[in-house]
């Protein structure tokens, strides 16, 4: 059976992920949040919620 043999499969397995967690990180770093939360610019708004129950 050769669902039975790992070799070729955990090699391929091995390989795709390296490649995954070594590009994915170089393409989705660059980008910049819209929202920045840091920003100081927003008040702060705090909504009380009363509850009619």
């Amino acid at each position: 059976m050769p669902q039975l043999c790992t070799d070729p499969w955990y090699s391929i397995l091995l390989c795709s992920w390296t490649i995954f967690l070594i590009f994915s990180p170089m393409k989705i770093l660059p980008h910049q949040p819209l929202n920045d939360p840091t920003s100081q610019s927003s008040a702060l708004k705090t909504n009380i919620w009363h509850w009619t129950w």
